[in-house]
This record gives structure tokens, C-alpha cells and sequence, in this order.
């Protein structure tokens, strides 16, 4: 048993290259825990945190499947003379027991699993320890020393004398972290999974008792002042019972605390109860991963939910606790030999379609786990240092470049941002990008409405969205005046629009909302109840019922079309009530029932109106109007207007419709 020596703890810091997918600069709960261990038997401990925000370059490393193409990384880590002086200074004699310093311990613990540490940072922290503190005994410790052992063998280490077992035991060592600005706490260690590329569900899982995790939570809050907490369990939702009674106790002690699990949760094993309670919590970033978006790289990676439960899930969660939370994120991996473009893109799409952050991460290769075997032909001679995911250890070389670019798109977390950097992508990954956009809404419904969530399921979808690839450019028109088409000017126009675009176009399907014809009514107070979800839909009047039902109608040909035409007159300076209570029921209905918006549209207005206002002018508050409603919405990122105006000189009447007419033909001929 080690007792009663002086111990010098040195944490290994991370490198990264383009862009740091993980807080690198967290210290890991098993840091924390072993530090109280060693406390607790009579150790003095100083602790020499080496992670940081801080960063530097590195060295450079071999990239690609034959470890031919080179690139720069980076070290997110304290200057090495910050390890230099707390060396030093822990040589002098000091505490209680005036004692020297006796060993010094190099640890490798995981802040977030999976990871990799680079060989040489650990190598360079040895040489630095051994130069400034030479006859000291140095030893390697931590879950990464732990799993990968044979890896480490050039390093001529001992390995510290202590079994995982008995660390575990110990609550984390919170005052450490009293001046880093977070928390960490942890319910369960390890997972019963075993998906390809991860090493989690090769350990052995563990769960941590309640009211002690709840304890140092509440210690660190009230004693240090720490407001923000992270989890990084493997698997967070591996005990439910254990995870729902801690989110209870926080809720129940009333602390004013941001808990972050950035691992996320497994998405078949969220409850509806689990989302009640989340909707009671302030949470900041939430990460609900996806994975496989296609039947056939989900038979390949081995995981027990598909993208049928990751989308249903996160729309639930987007419904009922969407406000508690700052950040939804979802991840999936790149990088596999298997890849499939259009499983990625698919993957991509959704989680935007459903106000996401996408969190693409390269492919880290873990020695014992499916993907290291069934390429162990490629990995076998190399060092561990090279299967950091973002060295592309599977990607051949003429491939690492496009690898980059693409992980550099899937990080855009806006869509129509990403159509500006589509040059990110290759021809080949640009085709089939404009492919899954083409289907993704269909997609998506069909996951929603989808009674199962299994493989199966997945493959009837994927039947189904065959069709869907020779579907026609949906048009959505909506008119907007109580006038028959042969008295409406407006009605006229549009017809006229319609007409030109389906010539130009003539694989266009054509949707058209005559809202007079529509059984449109003003919200009520059941219907404002029942979208803040503090009544159901079946507990309101028909008259409700109605109003939800045409607004959830409205919103699917919302999202079903890929241009919008509404022709509308001026009324009272702005825009008719009809119209206005046609935008409040999807509005309303997107905004506080579902959180959620419509994909962006091209969307063409053409206005009607006896007099002639400028854009800016202050009687005028129709195109603002339309333009405001739209943009609330999501819809309207590009609107274009087509004027109609000074109808009250009635000898004009002619002049000005075939003018318009000139400027509805200029306009297809330039924006189809």
C-alpha cells in the first residue's frame, strides 16, 4: 500500500490538429479521485494540472492509412515551465512532516473517453521530470496506462502499485477544481455495449452511489462557488433509476447549478419521464448522438439504437425541455474504411432539420475494439500516437485532404451557411449532399411518424425514400384575396406567376391555399393552453382541435415545398388579418409546441396595391410585415418582392400589369 510518501502528480495534456472537439483542458474525475486516495493514506499530493485553453504547436505527425502524409499538431497544455517550477518548488522540504519529495506519478486519465494521448507529450513530461528532480522514482498511472499497457512498453516506466478498484471507491477531490470555473461528477463507469469503435464496453461498468455524488455537488456549489457541472459518464442512462434519483435530489436541494452531459445520452433509453425532469433543470450542452444514418452502416458499427430513435428522441426533447437547455448537440463519426456519403449527409441534415449542433468526430482507433481488429493489418506495426482520430488513420492519403474539408462542413451548424461552403466538398460529396437535401424532410417525417425505431423499420424507411428521389420541385402558392379570380388583381398575378414557372418548369407540382377557402379562425385561450402544453389536444373544443390541425397542415406543406409564392394585397397599410392569423397559427404552433422552425425557402411576394409606397416609407408596413412573420418562421432567409402598385389611377390598370408581368418573367428566368 503507498502511505506516507511525498508524490509529485503530473496529468498528461492532449493534442489536437485544426480543431479541439472536446474541453481539453478538464481535468478527469479519476485524477480527482485518485488525488483523495492518496490523501486518505496518509500522502502528500501536489498536483501539477499540465491541461489548459492554453495552446502550442507540437510536432508533426504521419496522417493516412500508410502513415506517408504529415501534418502539424497541436498540444493544448501550460507552458513546460509551469511543470518545471511546481517540480522544483515541490522538492523543497515542506508540510507537517517535512518531508522530500519521494515519487512522482504521470497520469493518463481520460477527461472524456474515447481519447488518445500522444507518446511523446507523456515521453517529453518524463525527460522534463527526470532532468529537474534526477534520482526521484517516476511511475505511470491511469486508465489510458491501464488499457494500453504494451503501447507504453518504450517508455521504461514503472506502473504505480494501486488497483482501479480501490480508487473508485473514493468521491473525486472537488476543491481541486475551486478555481477552474466547473464541476464533474459521474454515476457509472464503463458500458454494457459493445458498439466497434469504442473501448468503454471492454471495462468493467461500476455505479456510484447517489446521495454521495449529490453530496460533493452540493459541496462544491455552496462551499467553491461552482455553478457549472459536467458529465462524462460512457454511458450515462446505464443505471436509469440511479441517474432520474440524482436529477431529483439537484432539483430538490434547489441549486442554482448548470450541468452539462456532453457524452450525451443513449437515445432508446430516454424516457418520457427523463425528459419531464430535464424540462425542470438548467442543462448546457446536451448531446444526443446519431451514428448511422443508413441501414447499412448501422449493421457495421454495432450500436443498439438507430437514427429513427435519435430523431424521435431529440424532437420529444426539442418539445418538452428544449427551453431548460443552452446547447442541444448531436455527434456521429467520420473516418471509417466503411463511409458511406450518403449515411453522413443524412445524419448531417437531421440533426439541423431537428435545431441541433452537429459534432462530426473522426474515427479514434482503440486497440481491442472491432475496428482495430478488422484492421489490424493497417495498425499493427504502428504506434498508438497515430490512431488519433484526427491523424485519419483509416483514410488514404490521396483522401486525408477532402477528410479535413469535410470534417471543416460538418461543423457548420447553419444550412444555408453551409451552401455557401459547399466547395468544402468534393464533386462526388457534393452530389450526393444535394441528393439527402433533396429527401431529407420526407426522411425525417417518416422517422417522426414511424411506430418502430429498429433495423427493420430503418429499411422500410429507406424503401420508401426511393420515391422520393424522383419527386417533382414542389411550389406551395398561397393567395390572398376574398375576390374571385376573375375580379382579383392579386389572384391574376399569381395565376399568371404559376402559369410562366410551370412552362419554364414543367416537372413542377403545384399547391395552392385559397385562404378565404380555408376554415382559418382566431386562437383562443385553449389553444395558447394546449401549445404550452398545459392542456392536450384531446382535452380542447373541436373548435381547438381544428385550429391545431390546420396549423400542423399549414406547417408540413411549409416544409414539404421548395419555393413559396404568395400574392397578397394591401390592407390598412399592411398586410390582410387573414394573413396575419395564418402566420400566427404556425408561428405559434412552431414556437411554443414545438420548438422548432422551417427549413429556409426561396420565397417570391407579389403585392397588390392601389398606391405606390417605398420600401422604407412610413405608411407602408406590408413587406416588413411578411418579411418579419417569414423570418420567425425560418422560412424566409430569401424573400423577394414583386410590386403591384398605383392601381388608383385606373387608365394605368394595363401599363402597370404588364409591367409586372415583365418583371414575374425576369424573375423566373433568373431565380429557376
Amino acid at each position: 500500500m503507498i502511505s506516507n510518501k511525498k508524490i509529485f502528480l503530473a496529468n498528461i495534456p492532449f493534442t489536437y490538429m485544426d480543431f479541439k472537439l472536446c474541453p481539453l483542458e478538464q481535468v478527469s474525475i479519476d485524477t480527482l479521485r485518485l488525488i483523495n486516495f492518496l490523501e486518505d493514506h496518509g500522502n502528500e499530493v501536489i498536483f501539477a494540472d499540465m491541461r489548459s485553453k492554453q495552446n502550442f504547436s507540437w510536432k508533426t505527425r504521419t496522417a493516412g492509412v500508410s502513415s506517408k502524409k504529415k501534418l502539424l499538431m497541436s498540444v493544448a497544455s501550460k507552458p513546460q515551465h509551469f511543470l518545471i517550477n511546481t517540480l522544483k518548488q515541490s522538492l523543497v522540504q515542506s508540510g507537517e512532516k517535512n518531508r522530500t519529495l519521494d515519487e512522482i506519478w504521470i497520469v493518463c486519465n481520460f477527461s472524456f473517453s474515447p481519447y488518445l494521448f500522444d507518446i511523446d507529450v507523456i515521453q517529453s513530461t518524463i525527460d522534463i521530470c527526470r532532468q529537474n528532480a534526477p534520482g526521484v522514482d517516476i511511475k505511470l498511472c491511469g486508465t489510458f496506462a491501464d488499457l494500453f499497457s504494451d503501447f507504453l512498453s518504450d517508455l521504461n516506466l514503472k506502473t504505480a502499485d494501486i488497483k482501479s478498484e480501490d480508487i473508485y471507491k473514493y468521491p473525486p477531490k472537488i476543491s481541486i477544481l475551486k478555481d477552474k470555473g466547473y464541476g464533474l461528477f459521474q454515476l457509472s463507469k464503463g458500458c454494457c455495449n459493445q458498439c466497434s469503435f469504442c473501448i468503454a464496453g471492454n471495462q468493467p461498468v461500476h455505479n456510484y452511489d447517489v446521495d454521495e455524488t449529490l453530496g460533493y455537488i452540493k459541496s462544491a456549489y455552496e462551499k467553491y462557488g461552482i455553478k457549472e457541472f459536467w458529465n462524462w459518464d460512457e454511458n450515462s442512462l446505464l443505471y436509469p433509476g440511479q441517474f432520474h434519483a440524482l436529477l431529483n435530489g439537484i432539483i430538490d436541494a434547489n441549486l442554482d447549478i448548470t450541468i452539462n452531459f456532453a457524452l450525451g445520452f443513449q437515445p432508446n433509453l430516454i424516457s418520457d419521464d427523463l425528459i419531464t425532469i430535464l424540462a425542470s433543470l438548467n442543462l448546457g450542452v446536451l448531446t444526443i448522438p446519431f451514428e448511422s444514418g443508413t441501414g447499412e452502416s448501422f449493421k457495421r458499427i454495432n450500436k443498439p439504437y438507430t437514427i429513427i430513435d435519435s430523431i424521435q428522441y431529440l424532437n420529444k426533447i426539442n418539445t418538452r425541455a428544449k427551453k431548460s437547455i443552452k446547447r442541444i448537440q448531436s455527434s456521429f463519426i467520420i473516418g471509417y474504411t466503411h463511409d458511406d456519403y450518403s449515411s453522413i449527409f443524412r445524419i448531417y441534415l437531421s440533426i439541423l432539420r431537428l435545431n441541433s449542433m452537429p459534432i462530426p468526430f473522426p474515427l479514434f482507433i482503440f486497440p481491442g475494439t472491432k475496428e482495430y481488429r478488422d484492421n489490424y493489418n493497417h495498425l499493427k506495426n504502428r504506434p498508438i500516437t497515430e490512431f488519433h482520430g484526427q491523424l485519419w488513420p483509416l483514410v488514404p492519403e490521396d483522401k486525408v485532404e477532402d477528410y479535413r474539408n469535410l470534417l471543416k462542413f460538418l461543423l457548420i451548424k447553419d444550412l444555408e451557411q453551409a451552401k455557401k461552403n459547399i466547395e468544402l466538398l468534393t464533386p462526388e460529396m457534393k452530389k450526393i449532399f444535394f441528393q439527402e437535401l433533396k429527401i431529407n424532410e420526407y426522411f425525417v417525417e417518416m422517422c417522426l411518424e414511424s411506430p418502430g425505431t429498429g433495423y427493420q423499420s430503418l429499411i422500410t424507411i429507406e424503401q420508401k425514400l426511393e420515391q422520393c428521389k424522383q419527386r417533382k420541385e414542389k411550389i406551395l402558392y398561397i393567395s390572398v384575396s376574398p375576390k374571385p379570380a376573375t375580379r382579383s388583381v392579386t389572384k391574376e398575378l399569381g395565376k399568371y406567376f404559376c402559369h410562366c414557372y410551370q412552362k419554364k418548369n414543367p416537372h413542377t407540382e403545384l399547391t395552392q391555399i385559397d385562404l378565404f377557402k380555408e376554415p382559418i379562425g382566431f386562437i383562443n385561450e385553449e389553444y395558447i393552453d394546449c401549445i404550452d402544453h398545459k392542456i392536450s389536444v384531446e382535452q380542447t373544443s373541436e373548435y381547438t382541435q381544428n385550429l391545431i390541425r390546420l396549423a400542423d397542415k399549414y406547417i408540413q406543406l411549409f416544409r414539404r415545398s421548395d419555393k413559396i409564392l404568395i400574392a397578397t394585397p394591401m390592407y390598412t397599410l399592411s398586410i390582410p388579418g387573414i394573413l396575419k392569423t395564418f402566420f400566427e397559427l404556425i408561428a405559434s404552433r412552431l414556437f411554443y409546441a414545438l420548438n422548432d422552425k422551417v427549413a429556409p425557402k426561396q420565397v417570391c411576394c407579389i403585392i397588390t396595391r392601389d398606391g405606390v409606397y417605398d420600401y422604407n416609407q412610413k405608411y407602408n408596413l406590408q413587406e416588413k410585415t411578411i418579411e418579419a412573420c417569414l423570418n420567425f418562421i425560418g422560412i424566409g432567409t430569401e424573400v423577394d418582392f414583386i410590386l403591384a402598385q398605383g392601381f388608383f389611377v385606373k387608365a394605368r390598370k394595363d401599363q402597370i400589369l404588364n409591367k409586372v408581368k415583365e418583371d414575374i418573367n425576369t424573375y423566373i428566368k433568373e431565380r429557376s
